[in-house]
């Protein structure tokens, strides 16, 4: 089974993993200062090999320290490590995560600040020197929570360094894009015919009866023009797909540490990027509306935007309020289905309606409490068994073996999956866990997809089914024009609505095993048009 595949496109936009080069030593025993190019050669092979399969979205998330101010992972050349040409024809989105441990592009120290930008600005000159789809930029400090007062001060002080550092950021940012562009130009008016071969190869490659020994005889062709004609792995992604863009997408930026995230604040800072890059490409000869389509995206990190609704709700942080313009919403829910949504708009459900546009990609993870701490990068585990125990008269009250399911602190990525825009991909961000584990969460994860589909499916033909049903009721003269009319229009309203798998969160009648399916018109208040309900069935998720 081809997994890459199985993970990639409808109904989420695949789902892949993140490599994580933090914890790890080099061959002197020396953690986090990799300077050996050997090393990062070796690394990359073994990850290549070991996920080569689930690799149809993929995450890279830079993290150690460089001796000596050297980024020589960038100063690799990647065609030369084993499995990497394979990668590049079977990865559809191509992500780097920029290194923020360890540094801080926010720093009101200038010496701080600056070196925190050299590495970060090496990093985006390799994102889009390789093509890469999207790069995750995250100014993170963990310098702990200060005072109200020496918060707002902080905060202040970080604004102005931060914004210093993103006018340089998106400066470097549009010349990167603009070099790259011109790279691509060049090298197809003088191989031209190498690149018409490359692109003819991808094209057949993407046909959906293909069969494995053409994909064989295809991979072997891809190898042989990009080795023997030396293709930059730019130009490589970009005939791979001509419509590529680039994206590079802001993370977490939070006053007063800039590592809590609310959806307000994140907006905010990303506007600011934005606009900082329209200024920026106002100093290129290229197409602006050319440069344009590589503006700035937002990466949404779920469980980053969970961890600040619980924090800040906490006794005492309300002394903070004032620096979140969207405190009053924290008190909302953080996540609820159109079916359940009969008070105010859920902050996620709010954040991804908002600015569905402004979004690149999703991280995601496995997100609970444990023992009064918020774990954000946890393996995704199949789903928990419940309990339905007896409490008064005739109702059942559902406990977990982990506990009481409570999705104000911990992540049901049933239902996250669910609100996630279709065209969007999504990482799944899990911590310094061993590959198994990683592989173990990609398949929970693409079992609740498939349950999803085939739950949609059955859902539509049962729906059809009832209303044709009940055409057969009219009288036999008034058959043909009340059927076609009420079955057109049953199908297109349906081709517009939203499906959704009623969560498992009141308990069931006693006696009962079913769960709720339905399609839902998208609104303020969502419109239900039709429910279905159908046998239990395994779902293999629930984080």
């Amino acid at each position: 089974m081809n997994c890459a595949k199985d993970f990639t496109g409808s109904p989420f936009g695949g789902c892949g993993p993140a490599f994580w080069d933090s914890g790890e030593t080099n061959p002197h025993g020396v953690a986090f200062s990799k300077s050996d190019p050997g090393f990062y050669a070796s690394d990359l092979t073994d990850k290549l090999r070991d996920f080569q399969g689930y690799l149809g979205i993929c995450e890279w998330q830079k993290e150690a320290s460089y001796i000596g101010g050297g980024n020589s992972w960038s100063d690799l050349d990647l065609l030369q490590i084993p499995g990497f040409l394979r990668f590049l024809i079977n990865c559809e989105f191509w992500a780097l995560h920029i290194k923020s441990k360890g540094i801080d592009i926010s720093s009101p120290i200038q010496d701080v600040r600056r070196a925190g930008l050299s590495e970060t600005l090496e990093a985006i000159r390799f994102g889009i020197r390789n093509h890469i789809d999207a790069m995750a930029l995250h100014p993170g400090s963990a310098t702990g929570w200060p005072s109200p007062a020496k918060a707002r001060r902080l905060t202040a002080a970080r604004a102005g360094a931060f914004i210093e550092s993103l006018r340089e950021i998106s400066a470097c940012y549009c010349r990167e894009i603009s070099l790259l562009i011109h790279e691509i130009d060049s090298f197809r008016k003088s191989n031209s015919s190498d690149l018409d071969d490359l692109s003819q190869c991808f094209d057949q490659m993407n046909r959906n009866n293909i069969t494995d020994e053409e994909r064989f005889r295809l991979s072997f062709e891809i190898s042989r023009i990009v080795c023997l004609s030396h293709i930059p792995v730019g130009v490589v992604r970009h005939a791979l797909n001509p419509g590529r863009t680039i994206s590079l997408c802001l993370e977490n930026v939070e006053p007063p540490n800039f590592l809590i995230n609310t959806p307000a604040q994140h907006s905010y800072w990303h506007q600011t990027l934005a606009e900082l890059y329209q200024n920026s490409i106002r100093g290129f000869s290229q197409d602006h509306d050319l440069l344009s389509r590589f503006a700035p995206k937002m990466l949404v990190d779920v469980n980053h935007y969970l961890h600040s609704k619980k924090i800040l709700t906490e006794q005492g942080n309300e002394r903070y309020a004032d620096l979140f313009p969207d405190y009053p919403l924290l008190s909302c829910d953080f996540i609820r289905l159109p079916c359940d949504c009969n008070k105010q708009e859920p902050l996620l459900n709010r954040c991804l309606r908002e600015h569905s546009s402004d979004i690149r990609y999703i991280h995601a993870a496995g997100c609970e409490m444990q023992h009064g701490i918020m774990h954000t990068h946890e393996p995704v585990k199949p789903i928990r068994r419940k309990a339905f125990l007896s409490a008064a008269g005739n109702r059942f009250t559902p406990l977990y073996l982990t506990g009481q399911f409570n999705p104000d602190y911990e992540l049901d990525l049933e239902e996250v999956l669910q609100l996630i825009p279709g065209h969007l991909p999504m990482v799944l961000e899990i911590f310094d866990y061993p590959p198994e584990v990683m592989k173990s969460s990609l398949l929970h994860a693409g079992s609740f997809r498939r349950h999803f589909l085939d739950e949609k499916d059955q859902c539509l033909s049962a729906v059809i089914s009832h209303w044709e049903k009940k055409m057969q009721e009219f009288p036999e003269h008034e058959k043909d024009n009340p059927r076609t009319i009420i079955l057109h229009r049953l199908r297109e309203r349906l081709s517009r609505s939203e499906f959704f798998m009623l969560p498992d969160r009141t308990p069931p009648e006693p006696g009962t095993k079913a769960h709720k399916t339905g399609f839902y018109l998208p609104g303020p208040v969502p419109e239900i048009l039709a429910w279905c309900t159908g046998p239990e069935r395994t779902v293999e998720l629930l984080a």
